[in-house]
């Protein structure tokens, strides 16, 4: 039979194993990602802004790379079927935030077809490529001539274009 004392040390021993293993699946989680600055990682909902060997470009909360698709017009996508299974939508829920150095005025959402809400930077509906497989890699840049990565500024990158690209759709 254990003491009173016994129990209470076993329960605060249980609790501190249970925050020792909370705290490393945030950890883990969070990464060790390229964006520079200090909002958390983890959020899909925050843009913030990372250098590259492109310069500095948009990331999302989770430090993998933005781009923007020049046939978009006015805020809306045209990037459906074959094309968002490669060149998926940066998907939201609710208001996106922005990171010290992007602009919140210019920062938004676009309703896609399937009611789901996608980030839009200065007018560009944003998505990320299923080929960038690591925070800060840059591998769907100037594909096709088409698909760039984000400045800050809102304009894309055209530094480092490349002409084809790992996977096609």
């Amino acid at each position: 039979m254990r003491t009173r004392r016994e129990r209470t040390l076993a329960a605060a021993a249980a609790a501190a194993i249970v925050a020792g293993v909370v705290l490393a699946v945030v950890l883990m989680r969070s990464g060790n990602g390229a964006a520079s600055g200090p909002a958390p990682l983890g959020d899909a909902s925050l843009v913030r802004v990372a250098q590259t060997r492109l310069g500095p470009i948009l990331v999302d909360g989770r430090a993998r790379t933005l781009y923007l698709y020049t046939p978009d017009k006015r805020r809306r996508s045209v990037c459906y079927d074959g094309c968002s299974r490669i060149w998926p939508p940066a998907l939201v829920q609710g208001r996106p935030r922005a990171a010290p150095g992007v602009s919140a005025a210019e920062l938004g959402t676009t309703r896609r077809k399937d009611h789901r809400l996608q980030l839009v930077y200065h007018g560009h509906p944003l998505y990320r490529v299923v080929s960038d497989k690591r925070p800060g890699q840059v591998t769907g840049q100037g594909y096709d001539g088409v698909w760039f990565v984000v400045a800050p500024s809102g304009s894309r990158v055209v530094k480092g274009a490349a002409q084809t690209s790992p996977q096609s759709y």
